[in-house]
């Protein structure tokens, strides 16, 4: 909580904070359109242990959950990659970047897998500026999940349940505008009532 004279001086000086708080906005602002707009396409699974002898429901929610952890991290491979390139969903492979460094890079920014909360639910969500081409490549995760994950999971006691198809954004979602918008909004403000504090 302020003291009663740092409050005075940021109301003194709330003009001057204003403008601040303008110029960290419009920099913000610049910083954001500067950035690839792009589409975002989601597939969701949910990653369910089979009846095992010895399994409890507990031991068996906590073993599906650490297999979705593990496949979310598989999404991000090379060897996923490929497979997905290979899926046959009309992907444009010129979009990526020739040298293979460079294109792995590529991939692990254009997707994003983790699961829900505590949960065993695994949501994949796919980027790219072209939103024909973010839907092509979510539906090619998923079928690449839904075919081949025993080749990464290792056992045959896990199911792997589609909950949600691939579904692409009807407008722009990266950036977000809005949170980017207040993020600047805030750090403006912060740093023109500590540029007060500071000169008090």
């Amino acid at each position: 909580m302020f003291e009663p004279n740092y409050f005075r001086q940021v109301m003194h000086h709330k003009k001057n904070i204003g403008a601040i708080v303008l110029l960290v906005f419009v920099l913000g602002a610049i910083l954001t359109l500067l950035q690839p707009f792009e589409y975002r396409a989601n597939v969701k699974f949910l990653v369910v242990q089979k009846a095992v002898v010895g399994y409890d429901a507990y031991s068996a929610a906590k073993s599906a959950e650490k297999i979705g952890s593990n496949l979310a991290q598989v999404v991000y491979s090379n060897s996923f990659f490929t497979k997905i390139l290979n899926a046959g969903f009309g992907i444009d492979e010129k979009y990526f970047k020739a040298d293979e460094n460079q294109k792995r890079k590529q991939w692990q920014k254009m997707v994003d897998a983790n699961l829900v909360g505590t949960t065993s639910v695994l949501s994949i969500d796919v980027y790219h500026k072209d939103r024909d081409q973010a839907l092509k490549l979510s539906q090619a995760v998923a079928y690449v999940l839904s075919t081949q994950s025993a080749e990464y999971v290792g056992i045959g006691d896990i199911d792997l349940k589609m909950i949600e198809s691939p579904l692409a954004t009807k407008y722009i979602d990266r950036p977000n505008f809005l949170v980017n918008g207040l993020v600047s909004i805030l750090v403006g403000l912060l740093a023109g009532i500590g540029w007060v504090i500071v000169k008090s």
